[in-house]
């Protein structure tokens, strides 16, 4: 049992992984941009209406809008609350509280959103509470959003490094807004629809509730998939198979003890203790698909030529997403901008002597400050 959970666990993390570098992609190219459009658009068209295209069948138009709204209005949010969040310390603010409270309210809206698409069409929809009922929820998931969107802005402000082009910043406000705007857009429209008078063809919205058997093979699948992911992301090795592991690396561990003279014996126990008590198969197997991304120049993996002032802004096109993407990997745990940092030191230079471009090379390392020293230096 431990062993399938194990292994579900890191395909899972994969399978999540490389959709989240998707959608990284098409934020990349702004093909969530003009995503953004057609959702906005189509509201429009619904609020007089008609229809935005006309050209698709029905049955076509309805699974789109369902796809999209399924992807920023599901998977996404459970990535963010369940990966993404507890990854990456730069999502979270620094009151514990207010990002407890934050958290909790957003998977509470989310499950009662979407308990009420699959089993709303069972109730009164005539009720005046029901009514009210739905309209509460609409505009509370439409509140939180806005709130997680302030939220991430001000941390992302907060993280922009010094020296960051203005221009740069304004391209990646607009790589990550339809993530928050398209739900927006959606829910906006599922609003307006809540206001209007029982009876009338657009109270319910036919798109909102999902009533019979798809919804609720598709709810069974949702919770099984929860289910799996819960279990997997919380299954930690076995003594076992830690143990193993550790055996695995036994020459690497002793050749690394012996060139910076450090008993082997402390770099194994802390290689065994993170990966018994902290480190799952889930999270090991996400983390090494992010660190892949981490270390890829998506500028050149797409063909787009480097930016302007090479010579004095180097060839990494986003250090904000290089600092985004910087969480622990490896045996050890170690940030890849911490590794790059020592390996930096190691030459008896700091982060702040490199010269132009090298420091962009290193991916943003970190500074070290004037008053850093060498160890065993004067």
């Amino acid at each position: 049992m431990k062993h399938a959970l194990e292994l579900s666990g890191m395909v899972l993390a994969k399978a999540y992984a490389y959709y989240g570098l998707a959608l990284l992609a098409l934020s990349f190219t702004f093909a969530t941009l003009v995503l953004l459009g057609a959702a906005a658009w189509m509201v429009a068209a619904h609020r007089r209406g008609v229809s935005a295209f006309p050209w698709l069948s029905p049955g076509t138009r309805r699974v789109g809008r369902l796809a999209v709204e399924v992807a920023f209005g599901l998977i996404n949010p459970v990535l963010y609350l369940a990966v993404l969040d507890p990854a990456f310390p730069g999502l979270r603010t620094d009151s514990s509280a207010w990002h407890a409270a934050l958290t909790s309210g957003a998977w509470l809206l989310l499950a009662a959103f979407w308990a009420l698409r699959v089993a709303g069409a069972s109730c009164d929809l005539r009720s005046r509470r029901v009514r009210v009922g739905v309209r509460a929820l609409l505009a509370a998931a439409l509140i939180w959003l806005l709130l997680f969107a302030v939220k991430d802005a001000w941390l992302l402000a907060g993280a922009v490094p010094a020296g960051a082009s203005p221009a740069m910043l304004a391209l990646n406000v607009l790589r990550l807004c339809p993530l928050y705007l398209v739900p927006a857009v959606l829910l906006s429209d599922y609003i307006r629809a809540g206001w209007a008078p029982a009876g009338s063809a657009r109270w319910p919205p036919g798109l909102f509730l999902l009533p019979g058997r798809p919804a609720r093979i598709a709810l069974a699948a949702a919770a099984i998939l929860a289910v799996i992911t819960v279990a997997a992301a919380a299954q930690r090795r076995s003594d076992a198979s830690v143990r193993q592991l550790v055996a695995g690396h036994r020459a690497s561990i002793r050749a690394v003890a012996d060139r910076y003279d450090v008993d082997a014996r402390l770099i194994a126990s802390i290689i065994y203790v993170t990966h018994r008590d902290q480190l799952a198969p889930f999270r090991d197997a996400l983390e090494r698909v992010v660190i892949s991304a981490w270390g890829m120049n998506l500028r050149a993996a797409i063909g787009i030529g480097p930016p302007d002032r090479v010579d004095t802004a180097g060839t990494d096109e986003s250090p904000l997403l290089n600092r985004a993407l910087d969480v622990s990997a490896g045996l050890a745990q170690v940030k890849p901008r911490t590794a790059q940092t020592a390996s930096v030191l190691a030459t008896g230079l700091t982060p702040d002597e490199l010269p132009p471009p090298t420091a962009h090379a290193y991916k943003d390392v970190e500074p070290a400050g004037a008053n850093w020293k060498r160890p065993g230096g004067d």
